[in-house]
């Protein structure tokens, strides 16, 4: 009988601590689930384009882009990072052979020819073998920076999902065959590659226009949506990520969906579409929120420590880790929409080295990434 109170008791105080850490962090209890196994370790992070894989893809062979990516590991290594974020869907392509997707043209070595090999299994272990973990980044709906008059093959069924805009062209994030590609491709990664994670950045609407989804729009509507298109568009862009979200956590509970949206919360909000406070506040959009804060502590309108402040003071659930995108691009260049901030980085060589000093010494953020691997001076 003493046994069973004693258990009944280790688990009333159980019980009552996971609700004080939910009072605490201002969550409402529907809001709060098992948190997602990360790591305790604050996160060092670099992104690695797609661009910077072409240029490690122009030696032909195996060999040497296992040589390159070795190095480039290496020296992400020696610049303390543990995680790499790798851009392997920057279009609608593939840095790796695909049953759904083309291989992407940035896969093309010096004689123009795509490879005999599989790169990303390559990068998968490479980072790993180096105690690195490697996230698969993928563009969800950009298509082209061009206008395309035809999708590339096998995407061309996939037509009247595609919209233009000034910027080019880009998937209609409100069409339910859209969503299913991109998951059916983050399917196909975390199937056939032991990644740690899926990634996605900021391309979420590509306009605030009402044309561009008038039809999926009007549709809905006749099907009984009483949301303004603004709010509808927003659960479009949510469908996505908890869907992805739920996708990642099938393959582990130790893989991570991440996501890094401007640093522009309204913008986000209003223009992209993109309800970074949801995805903060509640469990089941994504692991980690990643705003790129590519600010100096002098820029004239968005000091680096204002925007910073502003993204801390979300209400954010114990499941969700942030992380701060730095703008290692910007070191020893001017920064030219800083206003009176715009030399900052041309005078002072410890800018990226005091934001990511302030990061680290900040409970309230797991880590930061760097953008991107050829700035980072490793």
């Amino acid at each position: 009988m003493k046994r069973i109170f004693l258990l009944f008791l280790t688990l009333l105080l159980l019980l009552n601590g996971c609700a004080f850490g939910a009072e605490r962090n201002g969550q409402n209890k529907a809001d709060t689930t098992e948190e997602q196994a990360n790591p305790t370790e604050l996160i060092h992070a670099v992104w690695l384009t797609c661009y910077e894989l072409n240029a490690m893809l122009q030696e032909p062979g195996e060999d040497a882009f296992r040589a390159a990516f070795q190095q480039a590991v290496e020296r992400c290594k020696m610049g303390d990072v543990n995680v790499l974020f790798v851009q392997v869907r920057p279009f609608c392509d593939a840095f790796y052979p695909s049953a759904l997707f083309g291989w992407s043209a940035l896969c093309a070595d010096r004689n123009r020819e795509a490879p005999s090999f599989d790169p990303l299994a390559v990068m998968v272990e490479t980072a790993h073998r180096q105690g690195l973990q490697l996230h698969a980044w993928v563009n969800p709906y950009r298509v082209s920076y061009s206008s395309l008059e035809t999708l590339p093959e096998p995407l061309s069924s996939y037509q009247p999902c595609v919209g233009k805009t000034e910027s080019g062209t880009y998937f209609d994030p409100s069409k339910a065959q859209v969503r299913s590609l991109v998951l059916a491709g983050m399917r196909e990664i975390l199937q056939n590659y032991q990644v740690d994670g899926i990634h996605i950045d900021d391309y979420f609407y590509p306009t605030d226009e009402a044309d561009f989804d008038r039809q999926s729009y009007a549709e809905a509507c006749a099907l009984g949506n009483e949301l303004s298109l603004a709010d509808w568009r927003r659960e479009q862009v949510n469908l996505l990520l908890r869907g992805a979200y739920a996708l990642v956590k099938s393959f582990g509970r130790d893989k991570v969906f991440s996501v890094s949206p401007s640093s522009d919360i309204e913008k986000n909000y209003a223009r992209s579409f993109a309800d970074v406070r949801t995805w903060l506040r509640q469990d089941g959009y994504a692991d980690w929120v990643i705003p790129q804060i590519y600010f100096g502590f002098s820029h004239e309108t968005k000091p680096f420590e204002e925007v910073l402040n502003q993204w801390e003071s979300l209400p954010r659930c114990q499941s969700v880790r942030l992380l701060c995108g730095l703008a290692a691009y910007k070191q020893g260049k001017e920064d030219e929409l800083a206003g009176s901030g715009r030399t900052e980085w041309t005078e002072n060589a410890d800018v990226l080295t005091r934001q990511i000093e302030a990061v680290t010494a900040d409970e309230q953020w797991g880590g930061y990434c760097l953008f991107s691997y050829s700035y980072c001076g490793f």
